[in-house]
């Protein structure tokens, strides 16, 4: 009788938590729009990315799908300066070589990203050729 009234007991509160409330597809279409009209976001945070390592790991997640991790890898070290609240940061080409008074030119360009520190957003992405 007594793990009768266990069950009893539990059975609603099992039932409650499997329950999910889903607002759909047009709230969430409403939610985009609005995000995208707003400029200013609050955090409650002084910065979203404060440190070197956290802002490399998101470029380097944008970057490696956009033009492929070989080539982003082969672009370090990176130039990386905290500027105005934003992540400035760049790759950098391998130094002209030079053999038997021969200087081979390096060919190619870099990738260019600014991130904000405050939200994460990009505000520059570009690669030159």
């Amino acid at each position: 009788m007594r793990y009768i009234l266990i069950w009893l007991t539990l059975l609603p509160c099992i039932s409650i938590a499997q329950k999910r409330s889903l607002v759909g597809i047009q709230a969430a279409e409403y939610q985009v729009e609005m995000a995208k009209k707003k400029t200013d976001y609050p955090v409650n945070v002084k910065s979203i990315i404060d440190d070197k390592e956290t802002a490399t790991a998101i470029a380097e997640l944008v970057l490696f799908k956009i033009y492929g991790k070989k080539s982003i890898i082969s672009q370090r070290p990176y130039e990386i300066y905290l500027i105005d609240d934003c992540w400035f940061i760049r790759g950098t080409l391998p130094a002209a070589k030079t053999a038997g008074g021969i200087t081979t030119e390096v060919v190619g360009g870099t990738f260019l990203i600014i991130l904000s520190s405050k939200d994460g957003r990009i505000i520059k992405l570009d690669h030159g050729e």
